[in-house]
């Protein structure tokens, strides 16, 4: 019986799912709040210096924590983990327990007089147009729910990609210049040499092409200015999904994600005017 009863301390708030919440959604949401308790409840086994070497702890059921763990240090893991289960909680009810997802959802399901969907998913793979909905509006959550948990992620400026470009070609000509003079100057084993030569050689290309990525990719998240990259960030990567999956940006159930995200209000013309100046902005030249 002790097994199954979760210590009082360490039990997570409840998640509490509203039934408008689309069902597969609500399942995915559980699943990954169960697994995010359990890793709050290793990563606190393991910050109190507990280790085992027949136990991999990244990953610790609720239950089974009080046998786990020695009494020494139940009273400091106990002291780790309500912070994280709180913030699991709110992470988790941001975007399935607001009433304006509700909206987000009630417009995706949306059927026209004829049975069709309103905004009908692009997905091929289902074989209902049910299922491929159901399909796209999870796939939809799980970007929104990626922009929440991405804090650092911005959008960048001209000159920073420029920076990184030639940093990365930098580095790349200081691997090339160093496996010459290796070759050059010290024939006393040619062969190990080579293989030196032609490793810093991979690696200058290895550089070079992450540059080039850097410079080609996501050229819609590249602006002017630096200002508000945050929530720019946020709208144009659900924006962008909303495209991917429905063919259109749909600009007002953007900005209602993307107020839920920040804690702030977005307009939607806020959110088609970043989308269009991402979509006018020139490409940077190589």
């Amino acid at each position: 019986m002790k097994a199954d009863v979760v210590p009082a301390h360490l039990a997570p708030p409840p998640l509490d799912i509203p039934t408008w919440v689309p069902e597969l959604i609500a399942q995915s949401v559980t699943a990954f709040y169960e697994l995010a308790v359990e890793g709050a409840c290793g990563a606190a086994v393991r910050e109190c210096g507990y280790t085992n070497d027949f136990d991999d702890y990244d990953y610790v059921s609720r239950r089974y924590l009080d046998e786990l763990i020695p009494d020494v240090l139940r009273a400091s893991v106990a002291d780790f983990v309500p912070d994280e289960l709180a913030e699991i909680t709110r992470c988790c009810r941001l975007l399935t327990c607001d009433r304006r997802m509700r909206g987000v959802w009630r417009e995706l399901s949306k059927r026209r007089s004829s049975g069709e969907f309103l905004h009908p998913a692009r997905l091929s793979s289902a074989p209902t147009a049910q299922e491929q909905q159901d399909i796209a509006m999870l796939e939809l959550f799980h970007t929104a729910l990626g922009c929440q948990q991405q804090r650092d992620k911005t959008t960048a400026t001209r000159d920073e990609i420029e920076q990184k470009r030639n940093y990365y070609f930098a580095k790349a000509n200081e691997l090339r210049k160093d496996a010459k003079i290796m070759l050059v100057h010290d024939r006393s084993d040619l062969s190990f040499e080579m293989t030196c030569y032609l490793a810093l050689e991979t690696a200058a290309q290895a550089y070079e092409v992450h540059a080039r990525e850097v410079y080609s990719g996501s050229p819609e998240m590249v602006f002017e200015r630096k200002r508000d990259s945050r929530a720019r960030w946020v709208a144009l990567t659900i924006a962008n999904k909303f495209r991917e999956l429905f063919n259109k940006p749909m600009y007002q159930l953007t900005a209602t994600i993307t107020s839920l995200i920040l804690g702030r209000e977005i307009d939607h013309c806020t959110v088609r005017y970043w989308c269009d100046r991402a979509v006018k902005s020139p490409k940077i030249a190589p």
